[in-house]
């Protein structure tokens, strides 16, 4: 029996997969991960070494009727190569978006053992569709709308480097920004804006800038006389996200699932601005249920600027102490063992 690993092309599809993927080598069980030809999906498996194999995706939300019609029959490809690739037996984990449609609708043919994992408050389109053919659907929130099937709330997997990041006792002047795998061009825009004032009052950043937008956004540092030093530094991407999560005090980020609980596991205050046009509007969905735990502060695009970010900042750390605790008190779910038990792999 295989346990196959059905997602990709962002990161909130992909590190999740990765999370229940290492639980799964530590039994002895080798996954196997289909994910989409991003190149992002490649160069983060490559660097781990797992097997895996990529699917020609294209996006089927938010995009015109004949490019609509391209994805559908690049799904219809995908899922006779699917259905070469599945075996008897084999047990099959999706973690939604594009990528995982075909494996999902080869193994309800093959009449393989389907199971869903939901990162999102909202469950997105592909699982809404397999969902009443899955054994059990996996959800990360306990209040995660538009849901189908039989639902265990697992919390959502996180890479084991995020179980034991320290706890901050004191806050000290540390930002790490980061606009999701992809990068985000309004994320970068304000903090290039906001950028003097915060090291004028002594805030050290760390900015990721996403690889496609690295050199714009340095670009619009020069327009701005703003020069990377010891107190701000850029990359385009950063693969020891660990280490940074231990440096930083705070956390300024896109609100995807995987960004969330990453920042709830290394408990660190974080300023969420969701993504405007995520489907469902799922980013935001995710974010107020960060803010009610406690932890979070929410920008959203219409909203955001240099003075609301800055406020934000400064009120994180007058109200540290409560937040602290809040973050203290948040239950830490081994999301990736609950799954593999529930899949009965074990």
């Amino acid at each position: 029996m295989r346990v196959i690993l059905a997602g990709g092309g962002t990161g909130g599809h992909l590190f999740p997969a990765i999370a229940v993927g290492e639980a799964l080598i530590k039994i002895n069980r080798e996954p196997l991960f289909v994910v989409s030809d991003r190149k992002n999906d490649e160069k983060i498996l490559d660097q781990k070494k797992y097997k895996y194999i990529q699917q020609k995706v294209l996006p089927f939300k938010g995009v015109s009727v004949l490019n609509k019609l391209k994805s559908i029959f690049f799904l219809i490809i995908e899922v006779f190569k699917s259905l070469k690739l599945l075996r008897q037996g084999d047990k099959v984990l999706l973690f939604g978006g594009f990528a995982s449609a075909s494996m999902g609708i080869a193994g309800i043919l093959r009449r393989n053992e389907i199971y869903i994992h939901e990162q999102n408050a909202v469950m997105g389109l592909t699982n809404r569709i397999l969902a009443p053919y899955a054994r059990k659907v996996f959800l990360s929130f306990d209040n995660t709308g538009r849901v189908k099937g039989k639902i265990v709330v697992t919390g959502n997997p996180v890479r084991n480097e995020f179980l034991d990041v320290t706890f901050k006792e004191k806050l000290g002047m540390n930002i790490v920004i980061t606009g999701g795998s992809q990068g985000s061009r309004y994320i970068n825009k304000l903090i290039v804006a906001s950028a003097k004032k915060l090291l004028e009052k002594g805030f050290c950043l760390v900015h990721q800038t996403g690889i496609k937008l690295y050199n714009e956004t340095v670009y619009m540092y020069q327009e701005c006389g703003i020069k990377p030093d010891d107190s701000l530094k850029i990359y385009p991407f950063i693969d020891n996200i660990k280490n940074l999560y231990e440096w930083t005090d705070i956390i300024i980020s896109r609100a995807g699932s995987g960004s969330l609980f990453e920042a709830i596991y290394a408990k660190r205050p974080t300023i969420f601005i969701p993504l405007k046009l995520s489907a469902d509007n799922h980013q935001m969905y995710n974010a107020i249920y960060a803010q009610k735990m406690g932890f979070a502060k929410i920008i959203t695009e219409k909203e955001g600027n240099t003075d609301k970010l800055i406020g934000y900042i400064e009120e994180i750390h007058r109200s540290y102490d409560k937040m602290a605790q809040n973050l203290k008190n948040v239950k830490i779910k081994k999301s990736a063992d609950i799954i593999i038990m529930e899949m009965e792999v074990a």
